[in-house]
C-alpha cells in the first residue's frame, strides 16, 4: 500500500504563522502536522509515501530526506499559486499507476488508529468519515440507503449529510485507475484550479465505483484551517488525558495569566475555582518584585479569588533565601518600598554606604538619581543581584520596563554584569514550595504566559507545562521553541473543562 500527501497549499488564513513554513509544518501538540500524518501512516504499516510540495517547500523536504522509518518520494508542484490539489495529485500519477494508494490533505492532524480504521474497511473506495459530524468548512458526505456514498461536497446541508469527510481516502487498483483518469481528464481541460474531491463527486455520482464510509467517529482527528482549529488540536492531541489524573498540585502565573493589569482575564476566577473543587493544591506564582504577599492577597481578593499568603511565591523568596545562606547583613535595594520592607523585615539591614550587595527589582518609582547611587556601588566593587529576569511587564498599554531592562542598563553603563539573577525560571523559585508540601514535580502542572520563564520553570522543577496564550508569548514563538509544553490554552477558561472531564 502506498500513501500520497497532497501538501502544496499556503495556508494563508494561518498567518504570520506561514508566513515563512507551509501549514502542514505547523506545529500541534508538539509536532508537526505532517509529521503527525507520516507517524500515523509509518504506525500502521505504510512506509511508502509520496508527498507533493509547492509553498516553501525546502521546509517540508528537509523534514521528509531525516526520516529512516519510511521511503518518501517528493514531487514538487512549482504551479502552486495557480493550481489547487487535484492538479498536485496528477503530478503523482505515474508513481501511483497500478497500486493501491491511500490519499490525503497534508492539514489533517490524524492518528494511525484512523489509519488502520480505513485499511480495514472492505471496498474497493474507502472514505473516512466522522459520522453523524458536522462541519461548515468540511467536506461531507450523502450516503445512499445500501450505505455507499452517492455525493460528497462541503455545500451539503445538515439533514443530507451522512457525516464528515476528514479527507482521508483508499483506492484499489481499479478504483486508483478510475480516480486519476478523471484527474487527467480534467486537468486536460483545463481545471488545475478544482479540488480533488470534484473528480471524486463525479465518480460517486456517474461511476460504477462504489463508494463506502469508513466510520472513525470517536477517533482522534482535526482538520486545520484556522486559529481556532489550532486551538483544538492542541488540545485534542495533547497527552492531557495522560498526567491530568496524577496532578495534584497546579502552579499559576499571576501577570498575563490570571489578570493583565487591572483586568482579569476571562475564564480566571472560573479556573481557580475549579482547580480548589477538585482538591488539588493552588500556589500562585509571580516575579514582579514591587509587590508583598498580602499585597497580592488584596489584589486577588479583588478580584474575586481567594488565597492564602502561604499560597503566594515570588521572586524575593528566593533572593532571600540566598542572602541568609550567605549571611548577608545589608544590601541597598534599587526597588520599591514594599521590595525594602521585605527585605528588612527578614532581618537583612538596609544600607547605601557600603552594602554587600545592590540589590535591583521591578521598580516602579526608578529615578535618575538612585540609577546613578547604583552605578557608583557597582562601580566601586559590589556584587549587585536582580530579583527576576524579566525585560517587561505586560500591561493594558502594551510592554512597560521591568527588573531585566534596569539590569542591562546598568550593565551597559558599568560594563559589569549582575552576580546573579532569581525568580522564574530559576527552579529555586518552585522547589522551597514543593519541599515543603512534600509535592513530586512530576505531579505539578505549571501554568503561565511565558515560554522563556514559566514554561522554562517548569521544565527546570520536572514539571508539567502549560502555556496559556493570553500575555507574551503566541504561537508564532511557539514554532521555534524549545520548551513546547505538554498543553496549549487560549485562556485558561478551557482548563475548567479539562477539569470537568478529569472528574
Amino acid at each position: 500500500m502506498k500513501a500520497v500527501i497532497l501538501a502544496a497549499g499556503i495556508g494563508s488564513r494561518l498567518r504570520p504563522l506561514t508566513n515563512d513554513r507551509p501549514k502542514t509544518m505547523v506545529q500541534v501538540a508538539g509536532k508537526s502536522i505532517l509529521e503527525h500524518q507520516l507517524d500515523a501512516f509509518v504506525d500502521a504499516g505504510v512506509r511508502d509515501i509520496v508527498c507533493v510540495t509547492g509553498y516553501e517547500a525546502d521546509a517540508i523536504e528537509h523534514m521528509c530526506r531525516h526520516r529512516h522509518d519510511a521511503t518518501i518520494s517528493l514531487i514538487r508542484n512549482v504551479d502552486y499559486e495557480t493550481t489547487n490539489n487535484m492538479f498536485s495529485l496528477s503530478l503523482a500519477a505515474e508513481q501511483l499507476e497500478g497500486r493501491s494508494f491511500l490519499l490525503c490533505n497534508a492539514d489533517v492532524v490524524l492518528t494511525s488508529r484512523v489509519v488502520e480504521k480505513i485499511l480495514a474497511t472492505p471496498g474497493e473506495a474507502v472514505v473516512a468519515v466522522d459520522r453523524g459530524e458536522y462541519l461548515a468548512e468540511s467536506m461531507k458526505v450523502v450516503a445512499r440507503e445500501d450505505g455507499s456514498l452517492s455525493h460528497i461536497s462541503k455545500d451539503i446541508p445538515p439533514h443530507e449529510s451522512h457525516g464528515v469527510s476528514i479527507d482521508l481516502y483508499r483506492f484499489s487498483v481499479t478504483a486508483g485507475a478510475s480516480l486519476l483518469g478523471e484527474v487527467r481528464a480534467r486537468i486536460g481541460a483545463g481545471a488545475k484550479h478544482e479540488w480533488t474531491e470534484v473528480a471524486l463527486d463525479a465518480l460517486m455520482r456517474n461511476s460504477p465505483i462504489r463508494f463506502v464510509p469508513a466510520d472513525i467517529a470517536g477517533l482522534p482527528w482535526y482538520e486545520v484551517d484556522t486559529y481556532d482549529d489550532l486551538t483544538r488540536a492542541d488540545i485534542l492531541f495533547s497527552s492531557a488525558s495522560e498526567w491530568l489524573p496524577r496532578v495534584r498540585a497546579v502552579a499559576i502565573d499571576l501577570d498575563g495569566t490570571l489578570y493583565r493589569g487591572d483586568e482579569l482575564l476571562p475564564g480566571a476566577r472560573d479556573a481557580v475555582v475549579s482547580i480548589q473543587r477538585s482538591g488539588r493544591d493552588l500556589v500562585v506564582l509571580s516575579n514582579n518584585s514591587s509587590r508583598a504577599r498580602d499585597d497580592y492577597v488584596k489584589r486577588l481578593e479583588g478580584f474575586g479569588i481567594t488565597v492564602r499568603p502561604e499560597q503566594i511565591v515570588i521572586s524575593t523568596d528566593e533572593l532571600i533565601a540566598f542572602l541568609h545562606e550567605g549571611r548577608a547583613l545589608s544590601v541597598h535595594v534599587l526597588g520599591t518600598e514594599s521590595l525594602r520592607g521585605l527585605i528588612a523585615g527578614a532581618g537583612i539591614r538596609l544600607n547605601s554606604v557600603d552594602p554587600e550587595y545592590v540589590v535591583v527589582g521591578y521598580d516602579t518609582s526608578l529615578t535618575y538619581e538612585a540609577l546613578v547611587g547604583a552605578c557608583k556601588l557597582i562601580n566601586a566593587g559590589v556584587e549587585y543581584i536582580g530579583t527576576h529576569a524579566d525585560v517587561f511587564c505586560p500591561s493594558p498599554d502594551g510592554p512597560i520596563p521591568d527588573a531585566g531592562a534596569i539590569m542591562q542598563l546598568l550593565e551597559i553603563t558599568t560594563g559589569r554584569r549582575p552576580l546573579r539573577i532569581f525568580g522564574k525560571p530559576s527552579p529555586g523559585m518552585l522547589r522551597p514550595w514543593l519541599a515543603r508540601t512534600g509535592t513530586p514535580p512530576s505531579e505539578l502542572l505549571v501554568i503561565g504566559d511565558r515560554l522563556h520563564t514559566d514554561i522554562r520553570l517548569a521544565r527546570n522543577v520536572g514539571a508539567i507545562a502549560c502555556l496559556v496564550l493570553t500575555g507574551d508569548s503566541t504561537r508564532l514563538d511557539l514554532q521555534s521553541s524549545d520548551h513546547y509544553p505538554e498543553l496549549v490554552l487560549d485562556g485558561l477558561g478551557a482548563l475548567s473543562e479539562l477539569l470537568a472531564e478529569d472528574q
